[in-house]
């Protein structure tokens, strides 16, 4: 019997890893399927508010039996996926999770291997992890393609979700012992020169939402917008980041951050990630430089706080 099976993953963060998995059934009839959807339509229920993006999740996952996360580098920060996770166990939804950090992107690179977003929950007031009671796999070492209906059918049979049982979220800080009187300092994994919000005083209220969108240009091409475009980008095009949508009521301030990857620019010492003042026009301008799966990020302050804030990234080639 095939099963009907919810996929949460990180929209937009993943997009030719998720089509791997999602097309690999293309010739097969294992599993029915729920929750996928394209970025921009994606991007157009979440900009109605968090009631129209829990309304959609809520809908899709009806009739689900099955709750697979597909688990790329950031998935594990993703708000959404978080939330999918926890109304599919309260729903009583068998869990699955799927690594597909080895499966090459548009860039053809892989990318370094993501928490696990079921460590973000306990189930008993002893913190047991769920991840404990949560099967994982990676899609390639694993050979996802020619196993992925078994380890469906596996978590199904085996679920057993835990007798009264409550997911709560784990707030995860890691500690170092600096002297006695400060024996806890907050850690944040980052590149040398690399910020976070955090660190300009700054703290994190999502109340609103923002939308990004890139123009990408080069002499004797037609210009065309990065959201539009399923290739990875060459080198030597100029780019231009702006904001194409806001629900934050004005005024307010927007700050930007720009972070590289891959080899190539870490060896120029190039991978940036510091957080720049926008000069009012709310649009920056970057250029195609080093190969890797690069991203720009906005946040919109007010009241100093960060109440939106969206991430577009910027896959380039080697040629």
């Amino acid at each position: 019997m095939a099963r009907y099976v919810f996929f949460s993953f990180h929209h937009g963060g993943d997009s030719k890893r998720i089509g791997v998995v999602r097309n690999h059934n293309v010739t097969k009839d294992d599993y029915q399927e729920a929750g996928y959807i394209d970025s921009a339509d994606w991007e157009k229920i979440k900009l109605q508010g968090k009631d129209s993006v829990k309304k959609w999740i809520n809908t899709q996952l009806n009739g689900t039996s099955v709750t697979v996360v597909l688990i790329g580098a950031k998935t594990s920060e993703r708000e959404w996926v978080n939330y999918e996770i926890q109304e599919s166990f309260n729903r009583g939804n068998a869990l699955l999770g799927v690594y597909i950090h080895n499966i090459k992107g548009l860039d053809q690179v892989t990318t370094p291997k993501g928490e696990n977003p079921f460590d973000n929950f306990s189930i008993d007031e002893n913190g047991k992890p769920l991840s404990s009671i949560v099967s994982t796999y990676d899609w390639v070492n694993n050979d996802g393609y020619n196993n992925f209906s078994e380890w469906v059918e596996s978590a199904y049979k085996n679920w057993q979700k835990p007798e009264n049982s409550v997911l709560k979220t784990i707030t995860k800080i890691s500690t170092v012992n600096t002297n006695l009187e400060t024996p806890q300092t907050k850690i944040l994994s980052r590149d040398q020169g690399e910020q976070f919000i955090e660190d300009l005083g700054i703290k994190t209220n999502l109340t609103y939402t923002v939308g990004l969108d890139c123009e990408v240009k080069q002499d004797g091409f037609r210009p065309f917008f990065l959201k539009s475009s399923s290739n990875p980008l060459k080198k030597k095009r100029s780019l231009e980041f702006f904001v194409n949508s806001c629900t934050v009521p004005k005024p307010y301030s927007i700050k930007w951050k720009v972070k590289n990857t891959g080899s190539e620019a870490s060896s120029l010492s190039a991978l940036r990630g510091e957080i720049t003042d926008d000069d009012g026009s709310e649009r920056k301008k970057e250029n195609t430089l080093y190969t890797g799966t690069h991203y720009v990020e906005c946040y919109v302050i007010k009241d100093n706080q960060c109440v939106a804030r969206d991430k577009i990234n910027v896959p380039i080639s080697s040629y």
